[in-house]
């Protein structure tokens, strides 16, 4: 299936939310010369574990965010700095991904869940899967030519699937997933034991696939498949 896709975008509502559901398929695409592009909603200002750090944060998270993307290989980062916690799904920030999808035109797109926890996640995955189906209608002409994007899939991040529908094998990128998560460093006070974390979900998902290391994905069923 993936030798097939040629372009992969990959929304994340913060820098480090990619690496933790996509990175080793992200490096593995890489790898493979597939073109990766990775939209980041906001930048995660509010993120800082002591009061020293908040006037640094921006910057910090902007620099960490360039060293992930040469670990993994992705091709660009667009980065539409909305405010931390306060992703909202309102018109503009709608319209912007209906943009990027018909300028980018992905075989594959992956996204948030809509169970997650963090309210940035959970406003993602609501904007970018309508936009997906707004983005294939023949509407809005002065945003590009309508793009019919075959695939969409949601990814983990701290909640799981009770029932994945895609598992990738990443036992050849897992180390460049662990690399990638650790020139985030900022948010290893906010995350302890992450890369713990990102190994051993790596290694039941693998279980589940037959390979030493996978990652899980949840096929969206808000628009149809088109064969």
């Amino acid at each position: 299936m993936i030798e097939n896709w040629q372009r992969i975008l990959v929304f994340s509502a913060h820098p480090d939310d990619e690496i933790l559901g996509v990175g080793g398929t992200i490096a593995r695409l890489s790898n493979l010369g597939k073109e990766v592009y990775v939209v980041t909603f906001a930048i995660g200002e509010t993120s800082y574990s002591s009061i020293e750090m908040k006037g640094r944060m921006r910057e910090l998270r902007l620099r960490e965010a360039e060293e992930c993307n040469k670990v993994l290989g992705i091709k660009e980062r667009i980065i539409l700095y909305k405010p931390n916690q306060g992703i909202t799904n309102d018109r503009e920030t709608y319209q912007e991904c209906v943009k990027i999808i018909r300028k980018y035109k992905p075989d594959v797109i992956f996204t948030h869940y809509k169970e997650d926890k963090h309210r940035d996640h959970r406003t993602v995955w609501e904007i970018t899967d309508e936009a997906r189906w707004k983005a294939a209608e023949n509407v809005l002409a002065d945003f590009g030519t309508p793009w019919y994007t075959p695939e969409l899939y949601y990814y983990e991040v701290i909640e799981l699937f009770t029932h994945p529908s895609l598992l990738i094998d990443i036992t050849d990128t897992l180390d460049k997933k662990i690399s990638a998560m650790k020139t985030q460093s900022s948010q290893f006070p906010v995350l302890p034991g992450i890369i713990e974390y990102i190994e051993a979900l790596a290694k039941i998902r693998g279980y589940l696939r037959g390979t030493k290391y996978a990652e899980a994905f949840l096929g969206s069923d808000f628009i149809p498949r088109l064969a």
